[in-house]
């Protein structure tokens, strides 16, 4: 469930999982990655409100397709890496993830049993709007 759901039921935050190396990898390296590819690079927010709606909807559509490629680029250099290379994204992921885990063994601990059927009702609630909707539910 997201956190502002379980905000509204009167539940404790759940702690946020830690970043992985690849997205620890991916955010120091995206300042350079669109420098180094300007033809990737968005046009800003004021772009946007200047243009008509249509080009906008365009324009967003190409955001997509922004990160979709951004990300294959990022994903040829973070191949590129040697073990030792990607160690140094690993090492403060698995020290956060120790954090992370003792964290949400608190978290779930803490847990009222009226937090528990707070929670299982609303899972339930959104999958049945969900269905009305025609979504699939993925677990």
């Amino acid at each position: 469930m997201k956190r502002a759901a379980l905000e509204k039921l009167g539940i404790p935050q759940k702690p946020v999982r830690p970043l992985s190396p690849y997205f620890r990898f991916l955010a120091q390296v995206r300042p350079n990655l669109t420098k180094a590819h300007p033809n990737l690079k968005l046009t800003g927010e004021e772009f946007l409100l200047k243009i008509s709606k249509a080009a906008a909807i365009f324009q967003i559509l190409n955001k997509f397709i922004y990160f979709s490629e951004l990300s294959k680029v990022a994903g040829v250099e973070w191949l590129k890496l040697s073990a030792q290379q990607k160690q140094q994204f690993d090492a403060p992921y698995r020290k956060d993830l120790v954090g992370y885990t003792r964290a949400m063994t608190e978290f779930k601990a803490s847990l009222t049993d009226e937090h528990k059927m707070k929670i299982k009702e609303a899972q339930l609630e959104l999958k049945e709007e969900n269905i009305k909707k025609g979504l699939k539910l993925v677990n």
